[in-house]
């Protein structure tokens, strides 16, 4: 099975990556040119082709953000002629075309939420309404030459159109293009195509009865009929080009690009069985390949999708009408094919079980059975998936001529999933420390699994998903329309995983090898289908993909990466065994504390708001153990917040000293106020037997948010002046916070947010429907911002150093497991950071980009003390006056209308902002050679 050239979800990385792709192509076409045959697209699409993919490696064109692509640019281009003709595109093609998750209104979507997001399949076809009666209807860009238009024309003509037997796709229009939006020569006359929107043959909505079926092929196989009497061959008559008439079917209609939605992009389709509705018409589309061939007249080449047919070669002539009965034929053979899986009841006990349809002799069962003994489940290692019973299937059905029976195994959840995602270190480390142990356990007992990545583990969901789900869709539950219920495995810990898919394992005995390709990674090195190699090794490194994968797709588990190159070498030989890996892990991990296990973790694509979505929902069960409570303190009304913590863990102490009175009288301390620590009852059980108590504290509202934008540049300053200064009282007491990071820094709301805010929703008031009103924060101003979260403070004496990864910006250069740092200018590596992420945000505060960039220096001895920094700060903004204090500034997302909607300019002063930044680059340079200076001096 092969994929595309160009997906976007499987993008190209390295230029070098292009270079070799596009070099085996033109060596293709020259290959051909040279045995007198031409390739359909012509040169004009390999151009096109090329144009593309070069923008897609550049980033220019991703469709993860949401924004055009290099493909739908023709579109955009052409949606006023269309519109001109009568057929308007979606919104997302007008050229005045704004993505709605930007717009205010839309502040607590996520871009996937809406509809315009979604893009289009392929480039030379969009779905569009026909103005005049509301049909919908799909466009395609063809060129007349290449794509047989006139043979499409022709079989819909009055004549043709009237034998009952022609199911060729209906040609509702052909519109010739203006000369600018033709291919590269005029000879090219490239037009486009209107025809109904029709539905995929075969797709998520199943044939039901018998008689659907029959009614299908005998329309398809009498439409193949009327083209063979007309001596017209299709040569790719295969289930891709078979469409399905969806008016009855599928009255709430569909989105095109998205078809398991409705027009919205939201809502699930509803369908009715074909039977209900009948007579159901199906179509055949894409004619590129079909041609007149007159009476024992051959052809000869490779045409249509399934590319296996015997007789199809370059050079020997064959029958183009039985290349289509094959094709057709192959598609019947595709309808009979049987799902092997499926989820049931298990009727005793209710219990959810998985049912899997397997052939004895390939699948190993023997094996699976072995593991499955009582003896070998007395290991606390063995986690092959469970056997619950193994059924043999009745004479009565007709199955292949090979002994087949049914596996029952429960009904598990798969191990890396974006919409259950892990939420802290520890979690992950648990997985791993499961897993390896389990190969480890399969390689003492000689079998290699040869298929051991990541869709073949899998997670108990029974306290993780107390909803449970729809197996068929995980992210819903049973019903199949309410979003899954799930909590955070740490709360619910241990949490069980398991190896499934023993089809390739087998016994090998010391010493033996093997040779093929086996499991979904196909880039192991040594694999080959001659040159013998280790299988136990193949396994190592198949798992070893697996904590990769884990190290790119989250942010907080570097600490991971080396145990995954040690997994992943290329030469076998010094790749590590299942022992050695196992015991790297647990090095790895037994130099980390309690606090960094702890750790919250994200998928590193994900945005705040995303990261809201996979929180542990507000409504969890009272068996769960949540760390964080919003609540309101009765004798004033205050709503604070309640933290549980272990006292060993979370540095409780220091955050108490911090908040003596001595220490509260320094103005500069910004530690959040400790408002009380509630010791709990003996009578509460916890998952860890350590002392915890619960800490209670204002409840703040996040430093930088979307929903509540900083508007004025002084507004910053002040925000970074105290920033600052929090961090300086700090290390003069001796203190190192080492997460000085983004998330840990808070604002007090009480006057920028008068209406008061939803904890968990804060774009809603608290009574979670009603948006949020807020005030500028100058007009509001003084504002008070605090630093939180004291996990990783630690008291470090003068020249007393570190070592570990902490904080949220785990790329810090200098910081190391092994080689001792320094940890105050951690914490102001992680603070410049924060400076960084506000000159990204908004437009307005380029003149921060210098400070920024000396906080955050790869060297920690040159970067500045926090009172190095501090008066580094204050030298900048020195010399700005009140008209230069109160500019105005925004995010640099936001669109006109939402600048205007926020109340802000729709441009700025730019003289004013290149003005300070020559200025601040002068100040900045001259104040940091006279420190270096005065260092060298000094020493």
């Amino acid at each position: 099975m092969l994929l595309p050239l160009l997906v976007w979800n499987f993008a190209f990385q390295h230029v070098r990556e292009v270079v070799d792709a596009f070099g085996q192509l033109i060596q293709g076409i020259r290959f051909l040119h040279k045995h007198n045959i031409t390739h359909r697209p012509r040169q004009a699409f390999v151009l096109d082709l090329l144009k593309s993919s070069t923008l897609l490696v550049m980033g220019q064109t991703s469709p993860t953000k949401g924004l055009i692509t290099s493909g739908e640019l023709f579109w955009v281009e052409i949606q006023p002629f269309l519109l001109s003709r009568g057929y308007k595109l979606r919104p997302r093609y007008d050229s005045k075309w704004k993505p709605s998750w930007k717009r205010p209104w839309n502040f607590h979507k996520h871009m996937t939420e809406c509809p315009d997001f979604i893009s289009i399949l392929r480039s030379n076809l969009i779905n569009a309404i026909r103005v005049r009666d509301g049909a919908r209807v799909v466009i395609k860009r063809v060129v007349l030459e290449n794509d047989n238009v006139p043979v499409l024309e022709y079989l819909n003509t009055p004549e043709m159109r009237q034998d009952p037997r022609n199911n060729t796709v209906p040609l509702l229009e052909v519109i010739a293009l203006p000369k600018r939006h033709g291919e590269v020569s005029p000879a090219d006359d490239a037009v486009l195509l209107v025809m109904p929107m029709l539905f995929p043959f075969m797709s998520h909505i199943l044939f039901r009865h018998v008689r659907e079926i029959v009614e299908a092929l005998d329309q398809l196989i009498q439409g193949l009929v009327l083209l063979h009497e007309l001596r017209i061959a299709h040569r790719d008559a295969c289930f891709l080009n078979f469409m399905m008439d969806p008016i009855d079917v599928i009255p709430s209609g569909f989105h095109y690009a998205r078809n398991t939605r409705q027009p919205d992009g939201k809502s699930r389709i509803e369908y009715k069985d074909r039977c209900s509705v009948a007579p159901v018409k199906y179509y055949m589309i894409d004619y590129e390949t079909a041609e007149c061939f007159p009476p024992g007249v051959g052809t000869v080449g490779f045409y249509g999708q399934v590319q296996d047919i015997p007789e199809m070669s370059f050079t020997v002539p064959y029958d183009p009408f039985k290349l289509d009965v094959y094709q057709l034929g192959s598609l019947i053979r595709e309808l009979i094919k049987r799902p092997n899986l499926i989820d049931a009841i298990r009727m005793k006990d209710g219990a959810k079980v998985v049912i899997k349809r397997v052939i004895l002799e390939y699948d190993n069962v023997p094996i699976l059975q072995y593991l499955n003994s009582p003896e070998m489940r007395m290991d606390s290692r063995n986690n092959a998936v469970p056997l619950l019973e193994v059924i043999p299937l009745p004479d009565t059905v007709e199955v292949d001529s090979k002994h087949s029976v049914l596996l029952v195994m429960p009904m598990l959840f798969p191990l890396m999933s974006s919409h259950l995602p892990f939420r802290h270190a520890k979690e992950v480390v648990d997985a791993l420390d499961q897993l390896i142990q389990g190969i480890q356990f399969l390689h003492e007992h000689n079998i290699a699994h040869r298929d051991a990545c990541s869709l073949n583990f899998m997670m108990d969901p029974t306290d993780v998903i107390p909803s449970s789900f729809h197996h068929a869709e995980d992210f819903y539950q049973p019903d199949g329309k309410t979003r899954i219920d799930f909590r955070d495995r740490c709360s619910v810990a241990p949490v069980q995983y398991y190896i499934i898919d023993y089809e390739t394992a087998d016994y090998f005995p010391p010493t033996t090898l093997c040779v093929g390709f086996y499991g979904q990674e196909r880039d192991v090195p040594e694999l080959s289908h001659t040159a013998p190699y280790d299988p136990f090794k193949l396994d190592i490194y198949q798992l070893g993909t697996l904590v990769r994968m884990f190290v790119e797709k989250y942010k907080g588990l570097d600490f991971l990466e080396p145990l995954g190159v040690a997994m992943t070498f290329h030469n076998p030989e010094v790749r590590l065994t299942a022992t050695k890996s196992l015991e790297r892990l647990q090095l790895v991990v037994s130099s980390l504390k309690e606090t960094d296990l702890s750790r919250e973790i994200w998928l590193r694509n994900s945005t705040p708001s995303l990261r809201v979505i996979q929180t542990v929902p507000p409504d969890v069960k009272a068996g769960s153990h949540c760390l964080f409570s919003h609540i309101m303190r009765v004798y004033d009304g205050v709503r604070v917040v309640i933290k549980r913590v272990v006292l060993e863990n979370d540095n409780v102490p220091i955050l108490e000293y911090l908040n003596t009175p001595d220490m509260l009288e320094d103005p500069r301390n910004n530690t959040v106020p400790l408002l009380d620590v509630l010791p709990l009852p003996d009578n509460i059980e916890l998952p860890s037997k350590k002392e915890s108590v619960l800490l209670v504290m204002p409840m703040f509202f996040p430093l930088m948010s979307r929903y509540l934008p900083f508007l004025h540049v002084k507004e910053v300053l002040d925000a970074l002046n105290q920033l600052i200064q929090g961090i300086q009282f700090l290390h003069e007491h001796n203190i190192a916070h080492r997460d000085a990071c983004l998330l840990n820094f808070m604002m007090d709301p009480i006057d920028v947010i008068p209406s008061g805010f939803h904890y968990t929703d804060n774009y809603y008031q608290p009574d979670g429907k009603t948006r949020i009103e807020y005030i500028d924060r100058c007009s509001a101003a003084p504002i008070k911002y605090y630093l939180i979260d004291y996990e990783t403070a630690d008291y470090f004496d003068t020249g007393e150093q570190c070592v570990g990864f902490y904080g949220q910006v785990k790329n810090v250069p200098g910081t190391s497991l092994t080689i001792p740092y320094d940890p105050f200018k951690l914490d102001v590596y992680q603070l410049g950071d924060v400076v960084r992420r506000f000159t990204e945000e908004y437009e307005g505060l380029d003149f921060l980009e210098t400070l920024s960039k000396v906080m955050t220096d790869h060297d920690p001895e040159m970067r500045p003390t926090a009172a190095g920094a501090l008066q580094l700060f204050r030298h900048l903004v020195s010399s700005f006056g009140p008209t230069d204090l109160s500019q105005e500034i925004w995010l640099r997302e936001t669109t006109i209308e939402e600048r205007k909607a926020q109340n802000m300019p729709p441009n700025v002063n730019n003289g004013f902002i290149k003005s300070c930044l020559r200025m601040c680059m002068k100040r900045v340079t001259l104040l940091f050679c006279s420190i270096i200076l005065s260092r060298k001096v000094v020493s």
